[in-house]
Formats: structure tokens, C-alpha cells, sequence
């Protein structure tokens, strides 16, 4: 999960940087001259006038910053050196102080001494950690496109392009997960979560039918794990599929099910709110349990 820090730039900003990537993404499919490009270069004249000096300064450099990952792979990409190691840590040390501006110049700075997936993934980061998931799509789409047996770029690409273009995330998810055997457990349970949030806007029967095939998916996905890292693994892809299968379950009605999915899950983590307060909506009025699991709930100050 990313974690969420104060907005980069005003409104006006947000509107700035969504259109910069759109015309990439435009120039990108060979269209930088379309009409649809000069109806967003059009829609950008009022939010760009509203910006204020450090504001315009940091759309130029992001302009810059998108338009470098459509260029091909450095020819003369240099060897890290002790320097830009160290550079590039105070880069992610910047980052982790919310100085975004000074984590974005860093990696600018050194950028031909850092491979070009690992770049777009940091300036990737550094976007969604500042609020602006649309940016970080565009840079983690980049780091996956070059580094395509990297789970983790997949995985966080995935999370971004469901906040910023439901559309383009539930296509990418339903992709993987028709071919789910070729993919990470990581990938396959982040989009397993896309495909089961679609069940909020479906109708009884198209929301269980998308329960049945989660279903079927995710308990291939919990056998790999189990290979691949062991029964006793507690990793966080396992407590998310172990969740969703619970939720799949409750839906379905299959009670005993989902109460076992959820029990299994709080035993890798027993803190984990949601599946208290799940656990004990399915177990109220059958067991004494139910009362047990809110508690500690409360205990836990859930928000939930």
C-alpha cells in the first residue's frame, strides 16, 4: 500500500500533469498531431496560466522527464559508480521525506547512470506517493514495458492504473488473469482485486458468476505460493488472495467457507481489521466468537 502524503501542486497542477501525460500517451501512438492532442494542448491554456512559478517549473521538467522514456535505451547507459549510488539514495531519501522536487532533480541529474526500468519505477513512486497516480502509471507502465519478468513493476502498475483509469486497469487485470499461470501470484492476486471490485456496479448474478472464476483463480494462486515459498508462508500476496477468496466465498454463500478463508487469514496476521470485523459479521448470532472478533477490533481503533 502507498502511503499517502500531502497532494503535489494545486488542482490546477493535477489538471496539468493528467494532460502531459495524455499527449505522451497520444505521441506515443503516433498521433502528437491528431485532433484529439489539440483538444487536450487546448484544455491545458487555463490551468497552465493559473500555475505559479515553482508550478510551471516542475510541468517543463516533467514534460522533459515523460518524453525521455519514449527515447530508446541509452547506448552509452554508464556503470553505476559509488557516486551516483549515493546519489541515487538521497534520491529515495528525498523521496521518503515527501521532497519530491529534490528527489525528481536527483534522478534527473544521474538519470545515464541508472537503469531505465529502475528509473521510471522510482519517478514512478515518487508521483504516487505524492498523490498523482496518473504520472506514476505512465512512468511504472515504462518500467514494466522494459522489464517485463519484473512482478513487483507489474504489480504496483497494476495498483496505480486502478486509481488513475479504471477502464484501462480492469482490461489489463482481465488479461492476466485469462493467462493467470503465466504470471506472478503478486500480479494475478493484484488483479484478482481490480476484477472483484467490478462486482460493486454488477448484478446478482454477474457479481456471482465473477465470484465462481475468482474462485477457481485464486486457489491455483494459494497452491503456487505454497509451492513456490512454503505452507508456513505468511507473505503479503498470500493474505491478500486468502482474503479475497473469503469475500468470493460470503458472496457466494458458502459461510463455512469464507469463516475458514478469514480464520486463516488473521492466523498470518492477527491485526488485520477488516477480516476481524468480517469474520465476526458472518459468525453474529452462530457463535459467541462473533463478539470476540469486534472487540478486538475497537481495540485496534478500526476505522472500519
Amino acid at each position: 500500500m502507498i502511503a499517502a502524503y500531502p497532494p503535489f501542486g494545486s488542482s490546477s497542477f493535477k489538471m496539468v500533469a493528467k494532460g502531459l501525460v495524455a499527449l505522451h500517451a497520444l505521441g506515443k501512438a503516433g498521433k502528437d498531431e491528431s485532433p484529439e492532442a489539440d483538444s487536450v494542448r487546448d484544455s491545458l491554456d487555463v490551468p497552465l496560466a493559473a500555475l505559479n512559478r515553482i508550478e510551471k517549473e516542475r510541468a517543463q521538467w516533467l514534460s522533459e522527464d515523460l518524453y525521455s522514456v519514449s527515447e530508446p535505451s541509452l547506448a552509452s547507459q554508464k556503470e553505476m559508480n559509488p557516486q551516483a549510488q549515493q546519489q541515487l539514495n538521497e534520491a529515495i531519501e528525498a523521496r521518503q521525506k515527501c521532497e519530491w522536487d529534490r528527489a525528481l532533480k536527483l534522478l534527473r541529474r544521474w538519470r545515464e547512470y541508472i537503469a531505465p526500468p529502475l528509473l521510471s519505477y522510482i519517478r514512478g513512486s515518487i508521483w504516487h506517493a505524492a498523490g498523482n497516480a496518473d504520472v506514476a502509471a505512465m512512468f511504472y507502465g515504462h518500467a514494466t514495458e522494459n522489464d517485463p519478468d519484473n512482478a513487483n513493476y507489474q504489480a504496483i502498475y497494476l495498483y496505480a492504473l486502478s486509481e488513475s483509469d479504471l477502464i484501462l486497469a480492469a482490461k489489463r487485470a482481465n488479461q492476466i488473469l485469462v493467462d493467470d499461470v503465466k504470471y506472478s501470484p503478486t500480479v494475478v492476486s493484484r488483479a484478482a482485486e481490480i476484477r472483484f471490485n467490478e462486482i460493486e456496479t454488477a448484478s446478482v448474478a454477474d457479481a456471482a458468476q465473477i465470484c465462481r472464476d475468482l474462485s477457481r483463480i485464486l486457489e491455483k494462486t494459494l497452491t503456487r505460493i505454497e509451492n513456490e515459498e512454503g505452507a508456513d508462508s505468511v507473505s503479503i500476496t498470500r493474505q491478500s488472495s486468502v482474503m479475497l477468496m473469503g469475500f468470493c466465498n460470503e458472496i457466494l454463500g458458502n459461510i463455512g467457507a469464507a469463516v475458514t478463508n478469514f480464520s486463516l487469514g488473521l492466523r498470518m496476521n492477527p491485526r488485520a481489521d477488516a477480516l476481524l470485523i468480517a469474520r465476526g459479521i458472518l459468525l453474529y448470532g452462530r457463535s459467541p466468537h462473533a463478539t470476540s472478533d469486534f472487540e478486538q477490533a475497537v481495540g485496534l481503533n478500526s476505522p472500519l
